[in-house]
């Protein structure tokens, strides 16, 4: 919906997808994250998690991402 740190809105930046419910086209679905900018952030990696809701199922995806412009593939799934 929108980009939490586009302008650096937030420490702890929150990006959102969703679906209204029971919209939520069925298919082939790939999960990932991509570091735009590392801005003024000096970790060697910095932590994510994804969390993938479906109805009353939720799912929780940790990870890391090191590098600016890396795609991390963080799960796929078919719904």
């Amino acid at each position: 919906d929108v980009d939490m740190n586009s302008e650096k809105q937030s420490e702890m930046p929150v990006e959102n997808i969703f679906w209204p419910q029971g919209a939520a086209p069925r298919g082939k679905f790939k999960v990932s994250v991509r570091l735009f900018s590392r801005r003024d952030d000096r970790r060697s990696s910095i932590p994510i998690k994804v969390r993938i809701k479906d109805g009353s199922r939720e799912r929780i995806f940790p990870g890391t991402v090191e590098n600016e412009k890396q795609t991390v593939v963080v799960t796929e799934f078919t719904r």
